[in-house]
C-alpha cells in the first residue's frame, strides 16, 4: 500500500512538472511570437517614418512597445517620430529609456544631441554629439553634427579644424565639403573656403547653395574674376535671374574692383530695383557715379544710402565728397563733420573733411584732420600725402 502511495505521488509530481513545462513553453512561444510581430510592426513603422506618415509611424512604435516593452528599435523609432513632430522633450525621454537598454549605442547620444540642439541647449548637444563620435569614429554624420553646433555657438575655427582632420582621412561627400567651406568662411579663411566649396560643387554641380558659397568665398578672398564666373552662373538660373538682389550687388562690387565701371553701374541699378531698401546698393551706385564724374547721381545715391542707414560711414564719405565736387563746400563740411563724430577712427572721412577745410581756407583745421587720420591709420598713404602737402604749403607761405 505504501509503495502505491509513493508511486502515485511521483506520478502527480511528474505530471505537475510536465504541466509547468508546457506552460513555460507556451509563454516562451507567445513571447517569441510577440517579439517577431513587434519586429515586423516596427519595420512597417520605419517605412511610414521615411515617407512622413508620422501618426502611423507613432502608432506602430507604440504597438511594438506594447508587445515588447524593452524593444530598443521601438524606443528609437518612437524617439525619431517625436523629433520629427517637434516634441523634443518626449524624444529625450524615450532616448533615455533606450540608453538604458543599449548604453554603448552611438546612435542614441547622436539622436539625443538633435533633441538638445533643437531646444537650443548647445553645450549639452555638443557633449552628446562628441559622445557619439567617441563611440563611432567612422560616422561622418556625427562629425558634421558636432561641427554644425560649433558653428552655431560661434566657434567656426574649431569646426573647421574638426572637419579638416576628418577630410584628411577621407575624400568626403558633398555635404561635408560644403559645411567645411561654410566653417572656413565664417572663420575668415575665404581662400580655403573656396577650395572646399569647389570640391563640393564638383560632386554636386547643380547645387545652388554650394555655388553661392563658392561665389562669396571668392569675393571675400578678393578673387573678383573667379567670383564673377560663379555670380553670372547664378544670374543665369531661373531662380535668381532678375530676382535675387545680392547677386547683382556683389557682381557690381566685383566689376567695380576690376575697373569695369559701366558694367558695375548696370549691376547696381538692377540690384537697386530688386532691393531698394539695401543701403550698400546705393553706396555702390554712388561709387560708380563718382567714377564717371556724375556728381548729381552720386549725391542722390549717397543720400538714399544715408536715408536707410543714417550712420553709414561710406554714405557720409561719398555724399560729402560728391558735394565737394559740386562746389557745395559748406554742405560737404556739415555732412563730413557729422560722419567724423559718428566714426572718429575713420581716416578717409577725416581726409575728406580736411580737403573741404582747405577749400575754405581753414588750413589749420585741415592739418589737424590729416594728423588725426594718420593717427587712426598710420599706414594711410592718402593721409601722409595730404599732411605733407599741407606742411609744404604752410612752409611756403611762411617764407
Amino acid at each position: 500500500m505504501k509503495r502505491i502511495v509513493i508511486a502515485m505521488t511521483l506520478l502527480l509530481l511528474l505530471a505537475g512538472c510536465q504541466q509547468t513545462q508546457m506552460v513555460n513553453e507556451r509563454a516562451a512561444a507567445k513571447q517569441r511570437w510577440q517579439s517577431a510581430r513587434a519586429v515586423v510592426i516596427c519595420g512597417v513603422g520605419n517605412e511610414y517614418l521615411k515617407v512622413g506618415e508620422l501618426d502611423k509611424a507613432q502608432a506602430n512604435a507604440e504597438e511594438a512597445l506594447h508587445l515588447q516593452e524593452d524593444m530598443l528599435a521601438g524606443r528609437i523609432l518612437l524617439a525619431k517620430v517625436h523629433l520629427e513632430k517637434g516634441r523634443y522633450g518626449e524624444a529625450a525621454a524615450e532616448l533615455q529609456k533606450a540608453q538604458a537598454l543599449a548604453p554603448h549605442s552611438a546612435q542614441i547620444p547622436y539622436l539625443m544631441g538633435i533633441a538638445l540642439e533643437k531646444r537650443g541647449q548647445w553645450d549639452d548637444a555638443l557633449e552628446s554629439y562628441r559622445q557619439a563620435m567617441a563611440m563611432d569614429e567612422s560616422n561622418n554624420a556625427y562629425v558634421m553634427a558636432t561641427a554644425e553646433v560649433l558653428v552655431a555657438k560661434g566657434q567656426p575655427k574649431e569646426a573647421f579644424s574638426l572637419l579638416s582632420v576628418r577630410l584628411a582621412k577621407t575624400e568626403g561627400e558633398a555635404g561635408m565639403l560644403s559645411l567645411t567651406g561654410e566653417a572656413a568662411l565664417q572663420a575668415d579663411e575665404p581662400a580655403k573656403a573656396a577650395e572646399f566649396y569647389q570640391r563640393a560643387l564638383d560632386l554636386r554641380k547643380d547645387d545652388l547653395t554650394m555655388r553661392e558659397g563658392l561665389a562669396k568665398s571668392h569675393y571675400f578672398a578678393g578673387h573678383y574674376n573667379d567670383a564673377l564666373v560663379q555670380l553670372r552662373k547664378l544670374a543665369e538660373n531661373v531662380e535668381y535671374k532678375d530676382k535675387v538682389g545680392w547677386v547683382y550687388s556683389m557682381m557690381g562690387d566685383c566689376l567695380l574692383a576690376i575697373g569695369r565701371t559701366a558694367d558695375a553701374k548696370s549691376a547696381y541699378e538692377l540690384a537697386s530695383r530688386l532691393n531698394p531698401g539695401e543701403a550698400q546698393v546705393w553706396v555702390g551706385l554712388a561709387k560708380t557715379a563718382l567714377a564717371v564724374k556724375d556728381n548729381d547721381r552720386a549725391t542722390l545715391s549717397a543720400k538714399r544710402a544715408l536715408a536707410i542707414e543714417p550712420t553709414l560711414a561710406e554714405g557720409s564719405l561719398l555724399l560729402g565728397y560728391a558735394m565737394f565736387r559740386q562746389g557745395q563746400i559748406d554742405g560737404a563740411i556739415q555732412v563730413l563733420e557729422t560722419g567724423a563724430k559718428q566714426h572718429p577712427e575713420d581716416s578717409l572721412i577725416r581726409c575728406a573733411l580736411g580737403r573741404c577745410y582747405e577749400a575754405k581756407g581753414l588750413n589749420a583745421r585741415a592739418t589737424d584732420c590729416y594728423a588725426q587720420a594718420l593717427k587712426s591709420d598710420p599706414d594711410s598713404a592718402l593721409a601722409k600725402g595730404l599732411l605733407a602737402s599741407a606742411d609744404e604749403r604752410r612752409n611756403a607761405s611762411a617764407e
